[in-house]
C-alpha cells in the first residue's frame, strides 16, 4: 500500500534506477520516473514531494538544470544523488537550491535522507560549514548577526570543528531536531543570497 508521498526520479541513461528502487522498496512511496533531458521542464514536478536527481559526476550543465528547475518550482524539494563527494560540488548544489546531497556509496540511506528532507531537516559537513561561514563573513564581516541568528552562528562554528550534529546539540543544550532545523534555515539563507549570483 502506497503512502501519500510522491517521489520523482530524474535519472540519466546508465544511472542507478534499479539500486534506487531497491533502496526505497520498503518506503511505499509513489515513485514516478522522468527521462533526463538537459532542457528538462515538466509541470508535473510541482506535484512531487521530493525530486531525486541521479547525477554521476557534476558538470556545469547539471548545475544549470538544477537552477532552472528550482527557479520554476521554488518549493520543490530536491535531493542530489551523485558519484562525487567533492565539497565544491556539494556546496554549489546547495547554493543552487538542493535540499539534500547523498553520494552513491551511501545509497542504502536514501530513504532516511528523503524522510529528513520531507521533515525539513538537513545535515552539514565540517568543510561545507567552514565554506558557508567564510562566505557569510566575507559579506557581513564582523556583523554576522545581520543575517544569521545567534543560534545559527553557534551551530556553524561548532560544525566547523567536525563534531556530529548530536554532539553539537549536546554542547548547545538543544535537541538534535532543533539543530537540523537551524541548519535548514542556514541553507535557505545561503540560497536566498547566492542562488542567482553564481557564475552562469
Amino acid at each position: 500500500m502506497y503512502r501519500n508521498i510522491k517521489i520523482g526520479l530524474l535519472i540519466k541513461e546508465g544511472g542507478l534506477k534499479e539500486y534506487i528502487l531497491s533502496a526505497l522498496v520498503d518506503a511505499h512511496y509513489l515513485i514516478i520516473e522522468k527521462k533526463w533531458d538537459d532542457n528538462f521542464v515538466d509541470s508535473d514536478l510541482e506535484t512531487f514531494d521530493t525530486l531525486v536527481l541521479d547525477i554521476s559526476q557534476f558538470k556545469e550543465k547539471d548545475f544549470h538544470l538544477l537552477k532552472k528547475i528550482k527557479n520554476l518550482f521554488p518549493d520543490l524539494k530536491i535531493l542530489i544523488l551523485s558519484g562525487s563527494n567533492a565539497d565544491e560540488s556539494i556546496y554549489k548544489a546547495i547554493c543552487f537550491g538542493a535540499n539534500g546531497y547523498i553520494c552513491k556509496s551511501e545509497i542504502r540511506n536514501l530513504e532516511k535522507i528523503i524522510e529528513m528532507i520531507l521533515n525539513r531537516e538537513s545535515c552539514i559537513s565540517s568543510n561545507i560549514a567552514l565554506e558557508i561561514y567564510q562566505y557569510f563573513l566575507s559579506i557581513y564581516r564582523k556583523n554576522l548577526s545581520d543575517i544569521l541568528s545567534i543560534s545559527e552562528i553557534a551551530v556553524l562554528e561548532n560544525s566547523i570543528s567536525g563534531i556530529s550534529i548530536a554532539n553539537v546539540a549536546s554542547k548547545l543544550n538543544l535537541p538534535v531536531y532543533s539543530i537540523q532545523k537551524i541548519i535548514y534555515s542556514i541553507y535557505l539563507k545561503l540560497q536566498t543570497i547566492k542562488h542567482f549570483d553564481l557564475t552562469e
